[in-house]
């Protein structure tokens, strides 16, 4: 049996296995393995009321398939609280026409045991996820239909198994294995695969068959799960600016006026991240005109004009919107989507950006430098301890105006500074850091003794990137170093 019928048939006995769970809260299905089958059983009150035997790779199958549907990630992107993930023991979610239902499943070497089923409907679902009201039109729109195919891509292996995951909790389709396997499927399906754009599946399509616009496709999707800047803790910054010099086409001046980035808290964890964003474009109209203009050999610029018209952009171009609202960071986009196909590039700017970066100092450390201005030596000797046990190097120096020439010698990564020290204080010291056309883009945090609010935003406006209380623990205080090195450091 070939890998995408082996998954077909595990995937609609498992389907058909948990239809009969799905009403009885307290049963458990057991899927095990043995040397010639896989059986399964349903039991209710210690007793057996339903046994069925299978292909013995259809545990294997089975197994690989639950793990793909249970990151976390996408409980959260649904606002759904999950049990936390141990070792063998996770939960996923699973479409039922109306109804998605999340399980429990407990897994060792020789069995999977499925329990603990807790209803939620689609729609209620969707309606939480963070899209715009047009892509949840075309979801919803999408998950109902009782026929035909629907293509999923995403920039990488992490996020295609995050994508195969939402979709399985929104629709009944049937998993197909790969691209090849779409002209065999029928009913409902779906194929997930590695792509920037929904346009290039569509491209890939064609070489894997002669007649794509004979297929039933009725969608080719893109989507992308990113953390979600922490709404408790976001606050105006700066770009990483050695990341803005791989940007594949120019930003409008002032793009960045407002830009947000997390700073870390406790509400979530001094991560600076609290939930998902999902990037998402799709083309789900006119899907057989382009299919026939990509089998008749059209020029790409007049397929995507089609593309666009239809409301289809590049992930990157959707993650650019999501940044202008506060929710994303550009660091958190270019990790996972950095490239933008060619001819949504000429849409731009007519040409590729081949602008080549040279090396900057930071390039040709082997570690970060860090700067501290503290007149209180036993303060300073702790802060270099602290600093220099987490492996950076740090230098020492005793005011504003004995740090500002250091800088200026040194060039450091970060500078942490005091705000009361003789002759020249914290204020002074980040006025002249930000004036300075050599320095001006190194990140400062302040070290204060104070907790007040207004405090907090004056030392801020003055141009600091965040602040830190003195008496903060020690991992706090990394974690806030941690961060703002990501603003002058890769």
């Amino acid at each position: 049996m070939n890998e995408n019928k082996l998954l077909e048939q595990s995937v609609t006995i498992l389907r058909a296995a948990l239809k009969r769970l799905t009403p009885l809260e307290c049963g458990v299905l057991i899927i095990s393995r043995l040397k010639d089958k896989t059986k399964f059983q349903l039991q209710q009150g210690g007793s057996d009321i339903y046994e069925e035997q299978a292909d013995p790779a259809v545990y294997e199958c089975l197994s690989n398939y639950l793990n793909d549907l249970s990151d976390p990630q996408i409980t959260e992107l649904f606002g759904v609280t999950a049990t936390p993930r141990s070792e063998g023991n996770f939960r996923f979610l699973l479409n039922f026409g109306k109804e998605t239902i999340s399980y429990m499943v407990r897994q060792s070497d020789m069995r999977l045991s499925i329990s603990d089923p807790i209803k939620y409907r689609k729609d209620t679902l969707i309606e939480a996820l963070p899209l715009s009201q047009l892509r949840k039109s075309q979801v919803i729109n999408l998950t109902s239909r009782p026929q035909g195919i629907v293509i999923i891509a995403a920039p990488n292996e992490k996020q295609e198994k995050l994508s195969r995951a939402f979709w399985s909790a929104l629709s009944e389709a049937i998993p197909l294995y790969d691209l090849s396997s779409v002209a065999e499927a029928s009913g409902t399906a779906f194929v997930t695969l590695q792509a920037i754009d929904p346009l290039d599946p569509l491209f890939m399509l064609k070489e894997v068959n002669n007649n794509p616009s004979k297929l039933s496709i009725n969608a080719s999707m893109a989507f992308s799960f990113l953390p979600k800047n922490c709404a408790a803790c976001s606050r105006v910054s700066t770009p990483d600016q050695r990341s803005l010099k791989g940007l594949p086409y120019p930003l409008p001046d002032g793009f960045f006026d407002n830009y947000q980035i997390g700073r870390g808290c406790t509400r979530c964890n001094e991560k600076g991240y609290a939930g998902v964003v999902c990037l998402a474009s799709a083309i789900d109209k006119g899907v057989k005109e382009i299919l026939t203009k990509i089998e008749a050999g059209a020029k790409d610029t007049e397929i995507l004009d089609l593309v666009y018209d239809h409301g289809a952009i590049a992930l990157f171009e959707d993650g650019l919107e999501k940044i202008k609202t506060g929710v994303l960071s550009f660091e958190s986009l270019l990790k996972v989507v950095n490239t933008v196909p060619e001819a949504y590039l000429k849409r731009h700017q007519g040409t590729v950006n081949t602008v080549k970066n040279e090396p900057t100092y930071h390039e040709r450390r082997e570690k970060p430098l860090l700067l501290v201005a503290e007149d209180d030596p036993d303060q300073a000797s702790i802060l270099e301890l602290v600093l220099t046990s987490a492996g950076y190097d740090t230098v020492i120096t005793r005011n504003g105006r004995e740090a500002f020439a250091v800088a200026k010698g040194r060039l450091p990564d970060l500078i942490l500074t005091d705000l009361m020290m003789p002759e020249m204080d914290g204020s002074a010291l980040v006025k002249a850091v930000r004036e300075d056309k050599d320095l001006e883009k190194t990140p400062i945090l302040i070290l204060t003794v104070s907790t007040d609010k207004e405090k907090e935003f004056q030392l801020l406006d003055i141009g600091a990137d965040d602040y830190c209380e003195k008496t903060v623990q020690r991992k706090v205080l990394l974690k806030r170093v941690e961060k703002l090195l990501r603003l002058s450091w890769v």
